[in-house]
């Protein structure tokens, strides 16, 4: 789900009541049922992009588990069962929900579909022993670092060893959107937003592809705008496994690379993510990098 422009209640937690879960499925059911769809029903072009990078487009074996948190109306879901996975999509909006199982019967598709606070599923998954080869969480933002995290680490405490972790996040807030918050209110949200530094050492594992990539949109008034997605994919090591701090391929020559769709890549890497290492800021730049030996460099 993706409301970041809008001032909106945060995703629950941990620490959220009854009343404050009611109130985010009740504000995001009622943002579905503004219009008859509220995205193209197309997977998210970056992370289709993303699964080509790093070999996992068409599924690499069968019966891979694929869990696409904050599904949606099941866009990305639904291409992934396209492409060989066995797909859960879970959202806290009964509205979106109902459209997801509609449009997997109406393209022939095999994917389940629950309704439900990311927390409440989560726990339950984790009590049942259930797991995961694959999670996908795209453009899932909150009001604090805090809740994103703790949404994440619930959630990667489901993925099988050797499995992936794969996220699409904004990576700045949309320019259009600054009106509607107070100056306090745009600081917390940019605060709020993943970065190239955090992302990996959030999911924690051996990075396969932590890259910042610009798409040209339409704002709201039809203008052209730009915006910078952030992509994230992290396997989870196996037990055992041992991280070689600075273990790293070059990354991509030039600073911007044009892909088939359109998308522009920046910062590529992999690595294996030394977790604690020291950071500094960018001058200029809103992101940080490792000054050990997991160094982030930006590419022009």
């Amino acid at each position: 789900m993706n409301d970041l422009g809008r001032n909106t209640p945060a995703t629950p937690t941990s620490a959220a009541t009854p009343d404050r879960l009611q109130e985010t499925r009740e504000h995001w059911d009622a943002r579905y049922r503004e219009s008859e769809s509220m995205w193209s029903g197309k997977v998210n072009h970056a992370l289709e992009q993303a699964f080509t990078r790093v070999g996992m487009n068409p599924a690499p074996r069968p019966n891979l588990r694929a869990l696409d948190l904050g599904c949606g109306e099941g866009g990305d879901a639904l291409w992934l069962a396209s492409q060989g996975y066995a797909v859960t999509g879970v959202d806290i909006a009964p509205t979106a929900i109902e459209r997801a199982q509609s449009h997997a019967l109406r393209q022939g598709v095999t994917a389940t579909f629950a309704a439900s606070d990311a927390e409440s599923w989560l726990a339950h998954q984790h009590a049942t022993g259930s797991s995961f080869d694959l999670i996908t969480v795209s453009f899932l933002h909150t009001n604090v670092v805090e809740e994103r995290e703790e949404l994440l680490r619930a959630a990667r405490t489901l993925l099988h060893p050797g499995g992936v972790f794969l996220t699409v996040s904004h990576a700045h807030m949309p320019p259009w959107a600054r009106k509607n918050f107070t100056d306090e209110q745009w600081e917390a949200r940019t605060r709020a937003l993943p970065t190239l530094e955090s992302e990996p050492a959030l999911l924690s594992g051996e990075v396969l592809l932590a890259e910042v990539w610009d798409r040209t949109v339409e704002d709201p008034s039809g203008q052209p705008a730009v915006l910078e997605d952030l992509v994230v994919a992290v396997r989870r090591l196996r037990e055992g496994s041992t991280r070689v701090a600075g273990e790293q391929l070059l990354p991509a020559r030039n600073r911007h690379h044009k892909g088939q769709t359109g998308v522009t890549r920046r910062n590529s890497l992999r690595l294996q993510y030394e977790e604690n290492e020291p950071t500094q800021s960018v001058p200029g730049r809103s992101h940080r990098y490792c000054t050990g030996s997991c160094r982030l460099r930006w590419w022009r």
